[in-house]
This record gives C-alpha cells, sequence and structure tokens, in this order.
C-alpha cells in the first residue's frame, strides 16, 4: 500500500488504537473518540442519518492518520501511512486550537514532498501534498496572575 489511500466506505477502516473527534450532523458541537462504529453511520454503504459531519482519528503507534468528510450522499475517507512515507518527503507541524468541548489543540502534519520546478532551473522544489492529523494536545491549566 502507499502512503495515502482513499476509502469508500466506512467500514474499510482498520482497526487500531485511535485518538480523535468526531462531528455528527445533529450535534452542535464534535466530541473525543478512540473508535469509530462504521454502522451507527452508514447503511449499505450510504452514509446514515445522523451522518458524520468530520472525523479525524490517528494512531500514534501505527502512524495511521484517517480523516472523514461529508459530502451530500457520501463521504470522502482518506487514510494515510505515515509510517510509509517515502525518505525524501518532509514533515511540518501545524497546531490550532479546537473546539472548547475538546479543550485542546488539533495536531496536524503538512507533508512536502520535493518536485522539479522549470522556474528554478529543473531544481527540486517542496511542493505541499497534503495536511494529515496527528492528534490532540491537551491544553495545559493557565495560571493566572496574582
Amino acid at each position: 500500500m502507499r502512503w495515502h489511500k482513499k476509502l469508500n466506505v466506512l467500514s474499510e477502516i482498520p482497526d487500531a488504537n485511535y485518538q480523535g473527534y468526531l462531528w455528527v450532523s445533529d450535534e452542535t458541537t464534535p466530541d473525543t473518540i478512540t473508535k469509530l462504529i462504521a454502522s451507527q453511520y452508514e447503511q449499505n454503504g450510504k452514509p446514515a442519518n445522523p451522518f458524520i459531519r468530520e472525523a479525524f482519528l490517528y494512531d500514534p503507534n501505527k502512524q495511521i492518520s484517517i480523516s472523514v468528510r461529508h459530502v451530500p450522499g457520501r463521504y470522502l475517507i482518506d487514510l494515510f501511512d505515515l509510517k510509509k512515507l517515502p525518505g525524501e518527503f518532509e514533515l511540518t507541524e501545524q497546531k490550532y486550537l479546537a473546539n472548547r468541548k475538546i479543550g485542546s489543540r488539533l495536531i496536524f502534519k503538512e507533508i512536502w514532498a520535493p518536485e522539479p520546478d522549470e522556474n528554478c532551473e529543473g531544481l527540486p522544489v517542496l511542493r505541499k501534498k497534503a495536511t494529515v492529523f496527528c492528534g490532540i494536545e491537551k491544553l495545559k491549566e493557565e495560571t493566572q496572575c496574582q
């Protein structure tokens, strides 16, 4: 398998020890999860009701990242296996504040690959290939000045 694969249905998501979040259509905020139960959100390969608006899962041991997004009538599901990235690829880390209910920062890694560029006399330049969810960082409680 290559480092990126598009999945067709939720049941194709491999079992793993995930950390991440799930945002369902009938909820106003996301919830943290460790496992996605496909049968709750999919029937006969189609999104059920309520459906998943957005889900991001990451297994730090296997270095597998899953993203699920809903578009009308189907899910867009991407699996990224970071252990299978080619050696010449580079990663940069970005952290973003999450929804208050999660109370954390979301960690993403940008995947950059060298490609020849005609504007640089054919020398390789880094181009972004993907932004991949890589877990949740808990925020430390802020101390108040006294």
